[in-house]
């Protein structure tokens, strides 16, 4: 086995498997930092390295900056500010239109893409004490920052057609929060955040020079169909294939949380074999059966039992898993705790 296999991170307690993605990143080192490598790197990103370290010192420093950022962030989606971005974007769609949801979603596609083809490391690939791993989403790499690339996109639109000056300010401090986030939690670069903004405006003017094109060939609605139906399919089968790989963190479920609700849910479906074998009680013939349908029998009341007890068997499988993730949250916030 060698060094990188020895580094693989695993959370046997929570039943996660360190994703696929994490395990084929062969150009990360989590080794302590040496002073002679970071001579040998280029200057820029030497100056980069020290503003990072800084702005981290700083967290460090002050619990209400550390609290902040780590109350602001994570590495579920779900729980992260970035989401207030899709949330503006889905806001703004129906006013925008056909125009706006195909650039962004054109540019999302084109970022990540971008950004798995580069594999650029970010600053805790070179000094792993600026981690915070419940802040930090170890699938990504450095540029271009999805993030920060797609709130050029999705917010200048929004900007240019807004009169309100509050509402401006409101986006512009947004953009640069997020951006100074990535910065405190040492998962950017100073130079790939500002990067990532000059390819989030590159990417906004091709997105308009291709509507512009292709509104020459006056398609009918009907291409707009097309082609939400085949995005649809498209997000479907990329979330079918984290959650069968256990790399999905949308929601933060392991897939082995997934396999035994699933599990007990379709089996309580199924009555024991002690209960097949009981002999049904006959129903009386002169018993009247009121208000009842034809040829329909009378459940007795073993099979009412039995009802009952597979609905508290489905309702058990949920309860669980909401107790399992609630419990996986509070060991994260503990473990979050004492390395802060």
């Amino acid at each position: 086995m060698d060094e990188r296999e020895m580094r693989r991170v695993r959370f046997d307690d929570d039943a996660v498997r360190t994703p696929q993605r994490v395990r084929r990143r062969e150009a990360i080192d989590y080794q302590a930092p040496d002073a002679t490598s970071e001579t040998a790197l280029p200057q820029l990103l030497q100056w980069d390295l020290f503003v990072v370290r800084w702005l981290v010192t700083m967290r460090e420093t002050y619990p209400l900056l550390q609290g902040l950022i780590v109350v602001t962030t994570s590495k579920l989606r779900t729980q992260d500010i970035s989401l207030f971005l899709w949330l503006f974007f889905l806001a703004m769609l129906s006013d925008l239109g056909f125009v706006y949801l195909w650039i962004c979603i054109g540019n999302l596609l084109a970022v990540l893409l971008l950004q798995l083809l580069a594999q650029v490391p970010r600053p805790v690939d070179f000094d792993s004490s600026m981690l915070i791993p419940s802040c930090a989403d170890p699938d990504t790499y450095g540029f271009p920052c999805v993030d920060s690339h797609m709130s050029i996109v999705v917010l200048l639109p929004v900007i240019e057609n807004t009169q309100s000056r509050f509402a401006r300010l409101m986006f512009v401090a947004y953009t640069v929060y997020l951006a100074f986030t990535r910065l405190c939690l040492g998962s950017r670069f100073l130079s790939q955040i500002v990067g990532s903004w000059l390819t989030g405006f590159t990417g906004l003017v091709a997105g308009n020079h291709g509507h512009v094109v292709v509104k020459a060939y006056k398609l009918s609605r009907g291409y707009n169909t097309a082609a939400i139906i085949a995005l649809i399919v498209l997000l479907m089968f990329v979330l079918g294939q984290w959650v069968e790989n256990n790399d999905s963190r949308i929601v933060g479920v392991p897939r082995q949380d997934f396999i035994e609700v699933l599990t007990n849910i379709l089996s309580s479906d199924v009555p024991p074999s002690n209960t097949m074998a009981r002999p049904q009680t006959p129903t009386p013939p002169d018993r009247a059966r009121v208000h009842q349908w034809p040829q329909r029998e009378e459940g007795t009341g073993n099979q009412e039992e039995e009802e009952q007890e597979e609905i508290a068997g489905r309702k058990d499988s949920f309860y669980y898993l909401i107790r399992g993730m609630r419990a996986r949250a509070r060991r994260q916030a503990q473990l979050t705790a004492i390395r802060t």
